[in-house]
């Protein structure tokens, strides 16, 4: 009873095809393990941009609020001037107005 070193040979070790096969498939599973790998890396990429974008945009906002907050506090302040100088007027010349009438009845 002995049995054939090629009879062993192809019950035990795997044909030249199937090795092949078992290799393609292992490439192909790596080749789409990296094509999943850069996908999630260029989403996280994409979310961050847009992270960066809407940050961008809010600090953006934040300084027209401020430059418009600014320009309303000036306009205020030189409002409230203007007020002030024209009291101010109004009240020299209501001096001088008194001034003047009881000069007339002196």
């Amino acid at each position: 009873m002995s049995m054939s070193v090629s009879g062993v040979s192809s019950s035990v070790l795997p044909s030249a095809v199937d090795v092949s096969a078992a290799a393609a498939a292992r490439r192909a599973a790596e080749a789409t393990a990296l094509r999943a790998a850069d996908a999630a890396a260029l989403t996280q990429r994409t979310a961050q941009a847009d992270d960066l974008r809407k940050a961008a945009l809010e600090a953006a906002d934040l300084r027209k609020s401020a430059v418009a907050d600014d320009a309303r506090q000036v306009a205020q302040v030189e409002r409230s001037r203007q007020v002030d100088d024209t009291r101010s007027t109004s009240q020299a010349l209501q001096s001088r107005t008194s001034i003047n009438q009881v000069d007339l009845y002196l």
